[in-house]
């Protein structure tokens, strides 16, 4: 699996992984409900709400530093106005796969942490 987390950048910026440790439970608590309306929206094809949803998950993969996922849900965030349902689908499986390997990622440096 590919490390998701930028622990250097976040201690760059922050100075402290026990922010990340902070962060990360919000992070983890908001995936459930974000997942369930990601795959409601998607069912529908509402690009207003796919565009909501995808824009607020960049957003809070830059907050724990999960950078390259933060660029991919930029990219889908900017072609869904150019998408059809059919053509969107395999984005919606890339994201979904994006947020499980980010949530393993930062379970792990939580735990790592807690252990300190």
């Amino acid at each position: 699996m590919t490390r998701q987390i930028d622990i250097a950048l976040f201690t760059q910026t922050t100075g402290d992984l026990d922010i990340l440790a902070a962060v990360g439970k919000v992070f983890l608590v908001q995936l459930v409900p974000w997942r369930l309306a990601l795959q409601e929206h998607s069912a529908r094809f509402d690009v207003l709400e796919l565009t909501n949803l995808v824009h607020r998950m960049k957003g809070s993969c830059h907050v724990v530093a999960a950078m390259a996922a933060a660029t991919a849900f930029e990219q889908a965030e900017n072609g869904l106005k150019q998408m059809n349902a059919e053509s969107w689908r395999p984005n919606c499986h890339r994201l979904l796969a994006l947020t499980e390997e980010i949530e393993a990622d930062l379970q792990a440096v939580m735990v790592a942490q807690a252990q300190r």
